[in-house]
């Protein structure tokens, strides 16, 4: 691979060619475990690309899997190679949307890497040779299509943190590149290639980054991309998957799959309806400006389609890729036993909070120390006032003070519990001394 056209390799999930009853992957080295130091225990080996190794790992003290990219250090002696891994690494911290790979950490420091969120699931590309050439359910398609829509818009209405549009293109959509848990969640995966118009990385001479076989006429022809390249992209995916059979095949000769790119339309297929069809001729036109603006106006020219097949949900398509790939899915399973998980097949990062997290891991606890001493004074005082026969000043007193033990936010379930009950009893004590004075009296 020459050094003007470097392209990222990621494998996202594990080969299912083990011994059965074994984890997936290889064993890893001590010296692997090494390089990666302590943060991340490394569970197996999962691949080894062009461009470095993809290990399956676990943190310390959580029950989720995840995945780390590493690259080789001969590598980070190109500019070119060093700098997209280092885009990739801060730009998968910010892919928060179900139908995205999530970014969990970036390690930047020697020797840098990146945790991936663990798929249980397979890639498209392994779904369609499945098929055998009969593509698939035109339901399913576009059940997928759809999370894969949905993923695109939210990748390209990316942001920096002052809030300035990304310009982000993936420029590799592909069925390499999408993924299908078995949770029937579509996931797009290896923005390590992704074009940002807002990047100083030049990429002048670098040539045609991605998949032959759906690239598009101004990829091809090195000029500019944006959002509509990845939707022709779809385009020429969703037609291979109806039809079972790749819009541009597979040739020796890269000059004649470029000019079929540039100069052959989309053909009409027998097993794709006339309106299905019509959305993918405009994703797929030539010229860019005919095509949809953004990925949520073709996910919504596709929603009006009527296939006359149902559109499965989420549930239904786990199901439908279960019975497509058993041995995929009690391979996953023996391997989430044989790490000694629980409930881990089909984890889901947590949601990142809006702001910015107190460094002590998100309770205030000065702000709890003024609670229980404001609750105390504010309990101890209408309790008094309740035994001396101040009935009303002291009873609302002592019931705002149960109110705001009992609903305030900021402070942990279990310390509310301990306020509600002790300024509760006071309250309680009071009452009774309040009407043993009265009967008494």
């Amino acid at each position: 691979m020459s050094e003007a056209r470097i392209v990222t390799e990621v494998v996202s999930h594990p080969s299912t060619r083990g011994v059965s009853g074994a984890p997936i992957g290889e064993p890893v080295t001590a010296d692997e475990q090494a390089r990666i130091g302590e943060r991340y225990k490394l569970m197996r080996l999962l691949a080894q690309g062009g461009m470095g190794a993809v290990y399956l790992a676990q943190r310390p003290g959580s029950r989720g899997l995840c995945v780390i990219k590493t690259i080789y250090p001969e590598l980070l002696e190109n500019p070119m190679a060093a700098a997209r891994f280092e885009r990739e690494g801060r730009l998968a911290g910010r892919m928060r949307h179900p139908n995205l790979l999530w970014g969990i950490d970036y390690q930047p420091r020697m020797p840098p890497f990146i945790v991936y969120e663990y798929v249980a699931g397979v890639n498209l590309r392994e779904i369609l040779e499945a098929s055998e050439g009969e593509g698939l359910p035109i339901g399913h398609v576009l059940a997928i299509a759809d999370g894969v829509l949905a993923g695109l818009e939210a990748a390209h209405t990316l942001a920096d943190v002052e809030g300035r549009p990304l310009g982000l293109v993936h420029r590799d959509v592909s069925p390499h590149n999408v993924m299908l848990n078995f949770g029937g969640l579509p996931k797009i995966i290896d923005f390590g290639v992704a074009h940002i118009a807002s990047s100083q990385l030049t990429e002048h001479g670098v040539g045609f980054i991605g998949k032959l076989q759906y690239g598009t006429p101004e990829a091809v022809q090195q000029r500019r991309v944006d959002r509509r390249t990845d939707l022709y992209s779809l385009g020429v995916m969703l037609h291979e998957m109806l039809t079972g059979r790749p819009v541009v095949p597979l040739l020796d000769h890269a000059g004649a799959m470029t000019e079929a790119i540039v100069t052959e339309d989309l053909a009409p297929h027998s097993r794709i309806p006339v309106d299905v069809f019509a959305v993918l001729q405009r994703a797929c036109a030539k010229v860019p400006e005919r095509r949809f603006s953004n990925a949520a106006e073709m996910r919504a020219a596709l929603s009006r389609c009527q296939p006359g097949a149902p559109r499965p949900d989420a549930r239904a398509l786990g199901v439908w890729l279960e019975v497509q790939f058993p041995e995929r899915h009690r391979e996953i399973v023996r391997l989430v036993e044989w790490c000694e998980l629980e409930d881990t097949l089909f984890p889901r990062p947590p949601e990142r909070p809006s702001g910015p997290r107190p460094p002590d891991g998100g309770r205030e606890w000065w702000r709890i120390y003024v609670e229980l001493a404001t609750l105390a004074a504010a309990g101890s005082v209408g309790g008094v006032l309740l035994g001396f026969g101040r009935w009303t000043t002291g009873a609302i007193l002592a019931l705002l003070a149960v109110a705001w033990a009992a609903t305030a936010s900021k402070m942990p379930s279990y310390l509310r519990v301990i306020l509600v009950g002790a300024v509760g009893g006071i309250l309680l004590g009071a009452i009774l001394r309040g009407l043993w004075t009265t009967l008494m009296g």
